[in-house]
């Protein structure tokens, strides 16, 4: 079987362009991202070299799955974010290409992925059932792989050259599939006929890749050779089964007339121009053997044909042509979908642009004020379908309670009545004023890190040279805004339900009695409902009303399927999509084409409410004259007034019920989200200060460097100096003296407070203790050594971090306390001439807030 070779690629970095991308696109900060950096770089390494096993086909799936998502937020191009990705052929000239376009590296790991599958069919090998299974499956999963290539060159927009050369691996692929699959089927003992046209089919395949690959120079003669003679190897195993199946039908001479095209085929795969370049002992030696067993078959057989059965025998170009089986096709390579099985989680998934994430907020506003309209008008209209059940029980029951009452003031004795609606008007307001402790907390921590960076950018000037904070905090103020207009909007509904409240508490407290105190609150009206039952108004009535509560029925249900379709309306991908294709964003456009997928629920509504409108015509006209028949009778018109009062109190016990638990589950719903909004503010709040720290110390550590020159020659705390500007760490030191700094000795224990305690910064960080501060700043002149104050640490993402930083600095910097410049770390008690900076005590580790790739680790 022929071997497809890996494509060789060249290491590249995701992190900085990616980075620059999140600063100056989305206005987010690439810290908050720096694991998803790492597991892209880790992503990208483990498929650097392709092993023959499933493992390394796996990571080549979970890479290429997660460059799906990556595209979907990135733009990969010469115009946008430029990543050279390099790949080397794999056929021909051996040399590298390079491109910025991530389609060209998703078809080169797909290409590999194919060269996987086939080197572990190979491995599989013929020689056991399983092997020849798994090897089958193998090859048709490396037809897919390049099939896939194929279907994607324009859409990957990959140069339309390598369509000859995919097209001839992918049917290269499904003929080494069907070659084992006839393995298979002759160890099972499957009919000669079957056969036959199992092989039949492993030579067409073999035909169509040779005249494929012939096409163009990129495969060499040995493979082109190897196609050609199994194209008429197998032709000629196809026509030798054939041979034996028309045997056993008592054909004998058209058996001959086969044996013979089976033989003509064995020469053919045997020709000069194919032996010289083949050059694999193996098949030559099968395809030897074969033609002898073809050869001694045909004797035998047109010896006894002329002996015995003297049938004519057909020509090879009157024979019939084998029809083929074919058993195998190529294994699609996962939709985006199953790919999710590969991987955890997609990478980078919060990170939505700032256009993005202002026009889904538009959009999200008038997809709300859509469904509030309708919602509204669905909601209107039914005031007199609300009266009514109680006037007709008022007649058709005139003593005692109606059964509907009965169960209804049990239901809302059950839900504990009006002080179940307090309690949950009490966890609403309880809930809402969390959220806004906690919106309200967001906002604070970014006008604070606002305020501190704008004073530090005052009190430095020119040197504080960082992103400022309103620029970095777009994304994040935006989304505060959004949850503030929603909460406002909330708050306005809260005071229309409070309403409700204190307008009917009373009737639902009433409601809720027990039904002995109902009953004495309710007016008997036997005679004069026994009269006024016979009217034919009250028909009319009852049908009209059954027809009306059907209709607010299914309003009630086109409102709830409405809001569900809210919820789930999703504008993100139409817009992440518009970005990725680069368009010029036209929101209206892209608005109106998003909203009909509610026009058909719309133009429902519109027929309920037309419907609606034709019904309570047909009511009120019922109902006055039914009305002006019962006018005289104070009895009936009492008790009608009471039940409907009951059944008023019901619907408004459940409408409120109904907001109050549906604005629970919003403040619920909307706490959690504050609390990751919260979280990502003090992340960010906290990167910003660490940051501004790094540049205050930068600029004291600088300030410091340049008075050691005047400050070295003066006495030390009264003493006499002993400070060589050049000391020598190979002799050894002299003796401190009292009260005399020695700069090879460690500090002495004076120099550090005694409680050994952490301080606390702004944001719950730990920093050193203050002695540690002013240990970087000489303490042999107290007057003119004072500490800086402390000021945040501010973020500047898109300023480089000094080589090394953490480590080694390069020239210019400072050095970092307890190393040289040449990377050694220094004897406890000695002095860093090229730093000016004195040693740590002994056994102290200082912090180290930021790596050397410049991200802050996880705390």
């Amino acid at each position: 079987m022929l071997k497809i070779p890996f494509k060789k690629t060249e290491e590249i970095s995701f992190a900085e362009p990616l980075k620059s991308a999140i600063l100056n696109i989305f206005n987010e900060d690439p810290s908050a991202y720096s694991d998803d950096f790492e597991t892209l770089e880790g992503l990208r390494q483990s498929i650097l070299e392709p092993q023959v096993h499933e493992a390394s086909a796996n990571a080549h799936l979970t890479y290429y799955a997660q460059l799906h998502y990556l595209e979907s937020k990135f733009v990969f191009n010469e115009q946008n974010i430029k990543i050279f990705f390099t790949w080397g052929n794999a056929f021909g000239k051996k040399e590298f290409v390079s491109s910025h376009n991530i389609g060209f590296e998703k078809a080169s790991i797909l290409f590999n992925l194919g060269a996987i599958y086939c080197q572990l069919a190979d491995q599989a090998g013929t020689t056991s059932e399983e092997g020849i299974k798994k090897s089958a499956a193998y090859y048709q999963q490396s037809a897919g792989a390049f099939q896939c290539i194929l279907d994607n060159l324009h859409a990957w927009d990959i140069s339309s050259t390598a369509n000859t050369q995919l097209n001839a691996l992918t049917n290269l692929m499904l003929a080494q599939a069907q070659e084992v699959f006839l393995l298979k089927a002759i160890a099972g003992k499957m009919r000669e006929g079957t056969l036959a046209k199992l092989a039949m089919q492993v030579s067409t395949f073999y035909s169509i890749s040779h005249e494929i690959a012939a096409q163009t120079s990129l495969f060499d003669k040995q493979w082109l050779s190897c196609m050609q003679a199994k194209q008429h190897h197998f032709c000629a195993v196809a026509r030798y089964y054939k041979s034996i199946e028309v045997e056993a039908a008592g054909k004998y001479g058209e058996q001959v007339g086969w044996l013979a095209a089976s033989l003509e085929a064995t020469k053919a795969a045997s020709e000069k121009n194919i032996i010289k370049n083949l050059s694999m002992p193996a098949l030559e030696t099968e395809m030897k053997n074969f033609a002898s067993t073809v050869d001694n078959a045909f004797q035998r057989a047109n010896k006894d044909n002329d002996k015995i059965y003297m049938e004519a025998v057909p020509a090879v170009a009157n024979l019939d042509p084998l029809p083929p089986a074919r058993m195998v096709n190529p294994t699609p390579i996962p939709e985006l979908s199953a790919l999710s099985a590969f991987i955890t989680q997609p990478l980078f998934r919060n990170l939505v642009p700032l256009k993005i994430h202002q026009a889904a907020s538009k959009y999200s506003y008038k997809k709300d004020q859509l469904i509030k309209s309708v919602t509204d008008k669905l909601n209107e209209g039914t005031g007199l379908a609300q009266r009514l059940p109680g006037s007709i029980e008022a007649l058709e029951q005139p003593i005692g309670l109606p059964n509907t009452v009965i169960e209804r003031s049990k239901e809302v004795r059950e839900k504990s009545g009006a002080r179940g609606i307090e309690t949950l008007w009490a966890t609403l307001t309880k809930s809402a004023a969390q959220d806004w402790d906690i919106l309200k907390e967001c906002i604070a921590l970014l006008d604070q890190e606002e305020k501190e960076d704008e004073q530090s950018r005052s009190a430095h000037g020119a040197k504080w040279t960082r992103t400022p904070s309103s620029t970095l905090t777009r994304n994040l103020r935006d989304k505060c805004y959004e949850y503030k207009t929603k909460m406002e909007t909330a708050d306005k509904s809260n005071e229309i339900v409070r309403g409700k409240i204190d307008t009917n508490i009373a009737l639902i407290e009433h409601l809720g009695s027990s039904q002995k105190e109902l009953e004495a609150s309710i007016p008997s009206s036997t005679q004069a409902s026994t009269l006024a039952l016979k009217d034919p108004n009250l028909k009319i009535l009852k049908q009209n009303l059954d027809l009306l509560n059907q209709n607010i029925k299914s309003r009630a249900e086109l409102i709830q399927r409405i809001k569900k379709l809210g919820e789930s309306d999703d504008i993100g991908p139409a817009l992440t999509q518009n970005a990725i294709s680069n368009s010029p964003l036209d929101e209206s456009v892209l608005f109106d084409q998003q909203i009909k997928i509610y026009q058909n629920d719309i133009d429902l509504s519109e027929r309920l409410l037309a419907d609606q409108e034709k019904l309570m015509d047909v009511i009120t006209s019922a109902n006055k004259t039914f009305m002006d028949s019962r006018q005289t009778n104070t009895m009936i018109r009492e008790r009608e007034e009471a039940l409907s009062n009951l059944d008023r109190a019901y619907k408004v016990f459940r409408d409120i019920s109904g907001n109050l638990e549906e604005g629970i589950k919003f403040y619920n719903d909307l706490e959690s989200v504050l609390h990751k909004l919260r979280q990502q503010i003090q992340d960010y709040c906290k990167g910003r200060s660490f940051d501004s720290q790094r540049l205050i110390q930068q600029f004291s550590n600088m300030s410091m460097n340049s008075s050691y020159a005047q400050q070295a020659s003066q006495p030390l705390y009264g003493g006499p100096t002993n400070y060589s500007p050049a000391p020598s760490y190979n002799q050894p030191q002299p003796q401190p003296q009292p009260g005399v700094w020695n700069p090879s000795q460690a500090r002495p224990q004076y120099g550090y407070p005694q409680s050994g305690g952490q301080q606390t910064v702004p944001g719950g960080w730990n920093r050193p203790p203050d002695s540690y501060q002013n240990y970087h700043q000489p303490q042999f002149s107290p007057q003119s050594a004072q500490s800086q104050p402390y000021q945040p640490r501010a973020y500047q993402p898109n300023q480089p971090f000094p080589q090394g930083y953490g480590n080694l600095p390069p020239p210019g910097h400072s050095a970092y306390p307890g190393q040289y410049h040449s990377g050694q770390q220094m004897p406890p008690g000695q002095f860093s001439q090229q730093s000016g900076q004195l040693p740590p005590p002994s056994g102290y580790t200082p912090p180290v807030y930021w790596n050397q790739s410049g991200q802050r680790p996880q705390q």
